[in-house]
């Protein structure tokens, strides 16, 4: 209990460089899905933007953790559709191609849109980092990538 309180702690420290809606972003997700939103503010680039605090060209730590049109509630629903909500579903192949996780994302996408650095398929990914790949497809391709979008 005491060490992820220091954990906690240490992450709100680094928030602290964040806008008052940066907060009240992560503070929701962390109140949804507290593994998810400290896995997520951990993260090296994540980290490196809330040191750069200073930096007025640096991305808002708000866009990459919730907008007003994606709260995390948005990726949940399209992996209850997708998936059935299992972040953790297996590797299916079907005439279009291979899909896994809770968002099925597609192996080639997976791979192609940066998945690696987190694990060989989605579905041995955790729910952020899912999100995270599934955002930077959505900014390419946007929400005709998912068929339950």
């Amino acid at each position: 209990m005491f060490k992820r309180c220091i954990t906690v702690l240490s992450i709100v420290v680094s928030l602290a460089a964040c806008t008052p809606r940066e907060l009240a972003g992560w503070v929701s997700w962390y109140e949804q899905d507290p593994v998810a939103a400290v896995e997520f503010a951990n993260r090296p680039e994540i980290q490196a933007q809330l040191r750069s605090h200073d930096d007025p060209d640096r991305p808002q730590f708000y866009d990459y953790l919730v907008s007003p049109e994606r709260p995390v509630e948005v990726w949940d629903r399209i992996a209850q559709c997708e998936s059935g909500g299992r972040w953790d579903y297996p590797l299916v192949t079907n005439r279009t191609g291979t899909y896994s996780g809770g968002l099925m994302i597609w192996t080639k996408a997976w791979e192609a849109y940066g998945g690696h650095e987190f694990a060989q398929h989605a579905y041995l990914a955790s729910k952020a980092q899912q999100i995270v790949v599934a955002e930077r497809i959505l900014a390419d391709n946007g929400w005709g990538a998912w068929d339950c979008a």
